[in-house]
């Protein structure tokens, strides 16, 4: 199984080379690919381009000196571009809380053994259900007994950062993280209510909505409304005279979509079929 190992600054290179010499020691069927012969910012595009095709599993190796990066989130993204791709962060005189969107979307392993154990058994996970060959847990667990000094070994010789340790992000920072996540989790649970409360009208609906709040947030809402199956689609469409409005298609009745999108905090201005709205400015209703 393909893993491509990202690193960026001396610290987490050093971290990239010692799991790409422990990895396949632990579990053969991992064949780990990095860059250490070219500097970041001078590889050769082609043989990155490759790398990341080839594989849908990475390594994002995180300290104190590379969190903001160009590099780091370019390859995070390229390593994440499939539904299936699974992507660990790897995680040097750093804690979860230290990172930020998009990288703190992945799953965050810490420089410490139980950590690395649970990384170790979802790699084992992944190669089993890539079809490869996976070690028996039992196997698993003697090869990472055996094997986890010597990477502890390799990781403890790491110069540490230089300079004094400050905090990497303010605690206003992580408080307001936390809301926003609470705030997405709970619009997800709204959504799905909103979905299976009204019962669905016989045919596809479209209709032209016009919003009272900005189109960002519009977009933002919609999009998590089709995954809900309140709406089967949704287009930006600006009208005639300039203000923005959205073509959306729904099974649910007129009513029943403005209450929708009310409670979800997104106030309507008006909304109306679009063959209606095409009538009243003179053009044929759209297909």
């Amino acid at each position: 199984m393909k893993v491509f190992v990202s690193w960026s600054g001396d610290r987490s290179r050093a971290v990239a080379e010692a799991l790409v010499q422990w990895l396949p020691r632990v579990i053969n069927a991992i064949d780990p690919w990095i860059s250490t012969e070219m500097e970041k910012g001078t590889r050769s595009a082609s043989e990155m381009a490759n790398a990341l095709e080839a594989t849908r599993f990475g390594i994002i190796c995180l300290t104190r000196d590379n969190l903001s990066e160009p590099w780091v989130h370019f390859e995070a993204g390229a390593l994440s571009k499939t539904r299936d791709a699974r992507v660990w962060t790897f995680l040097l005189d750093i804690t979860y809380t230290d990172i930020q969107a998009p990288l703190s979307q992945f799953q965050h392993t810490q420089a410490v053994r139980d950590d690395a154990r649970k990384m170790i058994t979802a790699m084992n996970t992944a190669v089993r259900e890539s079809g490869e060959r996976a070690l028996d847990d039992r196997i698993l667990d003697e090869q990472f007994s055996d094997l986890w000094p010597k990477l502890e070994a390799a990781l403890a010789a790491i110069p540490k950062a230089k300079g004094a340790k400050q905090p990497v992000r303010s605690d206003r920072e992580l408080l307001e993280e936390i809301v926003e996540l609470v705030r997405q989790a709970q619009r997800g649970t709204e959504l799905q209510q909103v979905a299976t409360l009204f019962r669905p009208v016989r045919r596809m609906v479209p209709y032209y909505v016009r919003f009272d709040v900005p189109r960002e947030k519009v977009e933002s809402v919609l999009s998590e409304a089709v995954k809900h199956g309140l709406l089967a689609s949704y287009q930006f469409s600006p009208a005639t005279d300039g203000e923005e409005r959205f073509r959306v298609r729904s099974f649910r009745s007129a009513s029943e979509l403005e209450e929708a999108f009310v409670s979800l905090e997104l106030p309507v201005k008006r909304i109306a079929k679009a063959a209606t709205i095409s009538q009243l400015i003179g053009k044929p209703p759209p297909t």
